[in-house]
């Protein structure tokens, strides 16, 4: 697993686009924390050991929005822009119907936002597959 992320890190260095992190599922994670050497060490630190998220000197962001046993790796500043059209709204209203009697509130919040991929050799998704 280790690996993977290695030559995923490497594509986006050729591409010029030098990776500054890593996102994977705290599952994935776990497993690598787990993976010990041949004395039965663990290779990212001991379990006792508070061991920040981080792999070849870059974050580890760790978010069940990534599938198990998928992983991205990019240049993320470089990648992407998100636009935004409207800064955050909140909206409280009493009149809807019988809210008033009942004494009910009625919140909407919103945001428009737009991601927009500009360089997609600046991210490397891959997957991890049966990999022990």
């Amino acid at each position: 697993m280790i690996d993977q992320i290695a030559l995923a890190i490497l594509q986006t260095g050729l591409a010029d686009l030098p990776a500054d992190g890593i996102v994977m599922h705290p599952s994935d994670w776990a497993r690598m924390r787990l993976l010990k050497n041949t004395q039965g060490d663990y290779l990212l630190g001991a379990p006792g050991a508070n061991v920040e998220p981080r792999l070849f000197g870059l974050p580890v962001v760790l978010t069940t929005a990534m599938l198990v046993d998928k992983f991205l790796v990019g240049n993320f500043r470089a990648a992407a822009t998100i636009y935004d059209r409207w800064t955050a709204r909140v909206e409280v209203a009493t009149e809807h119907a019988d809210f008033f009697v009942r004494n009910l509130v009625a919140i909407l919040a919103e945001e428009r936002l737009a991601l927009a991929i500009k360089r997609p050799a600046a991210l490397v998704y891959g997957d991890f597959g049966n990999v022990a």
